[in-house]
C-alpha cells in the first residue's frame, strides 16, 4: 500500500527494495567479504570464474613445470647418456600445460609422470594437489551455496493487490491477504510492518523518511499474534488504534498525504533451512 510515486517508494510492488546504490569508491569493502559477494553474483558471472579459476591454476603450474624441466635440462634435443628425466614424457609446454590438467585432478593417463630423480618435480607435484583440492573445495561450495540460496522463493509468495480498511467487532483494521502457493509451508513465518512517512520533530528537524513500527496479526484480539500459519491464504489486520501511525487519517489524508507502508512476510524454508523476507 502507498500513496508515493514510482521514484520515490522505498519497496516495489514486485518487493523489490528500491534504498540501495552502489558506491564504487567502497568496492574493497566487498571484497573483504568475498563469499557473501561472490554469492551475490550472476550465475553467469560464477560459473566464467569456476572455469577460470581452473583454466588459470592449470596455466601457472604448466609455466612452473616448464621452468622445472628447462631447468634440469629436459626440453634439450640431444640428452646425454644416463640423463634422467624430472617428467617422462614432457617434450615441450604444451605436455607441460596436459601434465598440469592431471596432476591437479589426478587424472593419471599413463603417459606422463614424474620421477624421484628431481626433488623440485616432487615438491611441486604436491603443492599443485593441494591447491586443486583448495580451489574445488570453494568452488563447490560457493556453487552449493548459490543453488540453495532462496532468492526465487518469495515469487511463489503472493501478497493481495489491494488493500483495505475495514470495520471488525467495533474497531478498524487495515487488512491485507497472503498466501503461499507451494504445498511445503514456510516455518515460523511471521508478518510484520512499517508506516514510511515524512516527519518533522518539535525541534524542526525535518526526518524526509521516517519509519514507524505497525503490527500485523492473523488474530482478531487485542493482542495480535504476528506468528503465521500459511495452510490457506490468510487476511492479516493491523489494529489502528491510538498508538497506529493512521490513528489521525482521514479518508481525504489517505488520498492527499505522502506516505508508505512497507509489509514483509519472513519464514524459513523446510527443504533448506534458509530464512527469506518477502515484502509488499
Amino acid at each position: 500500500m502507498h500513496n508515493l510515486t514510482k521514484r520515490n517508494r522505498l519497496v516495489s510492488k514486485h518487493g523489490r527494495i528500491n534504498a540501495y546504490t552502489r558506491d564504487g569508491q567502497q568496492n574493497h569493502r566487498f571484497l573483504k567479504d568475498f563469499f557473501t559477494s561472490t554469492i551475490d553474483l550472476s550465475w553467469s558471472v560464477i560459473f566464467l570464474g569456476f572455469a577460470a579459476s581452473f583454466f588459470l591454476s592449470w596455466l601457472v603450474f604448466a609455466v612452473i613445470w616448464y621452468l622445472v624441466v628447462y631447468v634440469h635440462g629436459d626440453l634439450a634435443e640431444d640428452l646425454p647418456e644416463g640423463h634422467k628425466l624430472c617428467v617422462d614424457n614432457i617434450k615441450d609446454f604444451t605436455s607441460c600445460f596436459l601434465f598440469s590438467l592431471e596432476t591437479q585432478h589426478t587424472i593419471g593417463y599413463g603417459g606422463r609422470a614424474t620421477t624421484e630423480q628431481c626433488s623440485m618435480a616432487i615438491i611441486v607435484m604436491s603443492l599443485q594437489s593441494i591447491l586443486g583440492v583448495v580451489i574445488q573445495a570453494c568452488m563447490a561450495g560457493i556453487v552449493f551455496a548459490k543453488f540453495t540460496k532462496p532468492s526465487n522463493r518469495g515469487e511463489t509468495i503472493m501478497f493481495s493487490k489491494n488493500a483495505l480498511i475495514s470495520l471488525r467487532n467495533g474497531s478498524l483494521y487495515l487488512l491485507v491477504r497472503l498466501a503461499d502457493l507451494r504445498p511445503s509451508h514456510l516455518i515460523e513465518c511471521h508478518v510484520s510492518g512499517h508506516f514510511l512517512a515524512k516527519n518533522t520533530t518539535e525541534e524542526g528537524e525535518v526526518v524526509p523518511y521516517h519509519l514507524e513500527t505497525l503490527k500485523f496479526g492473523s488474530s482478531m484480539q487485542d493482542e495480535e499474534s504476528e506468528y503465521l500459519q500459511l495452510f490457506f491464504p490468510l487476511v492479516v489486520a493491523h489494529k489502528i488504534d491510538s498508538s497506529s501511525p493512521l490513528y489521525n487519517f482521514s479518508p481525504k489524508d489517505l488520498q492527499a498525504k505522502q506516505f508508505e507502508i512497507v509489509v514483509s512476510l519472513e519464514g524459513t524454508t523446510p527443504e533448506t533451512g534458509n530464512t527469506i523476507q518477502v515484502d509488499m
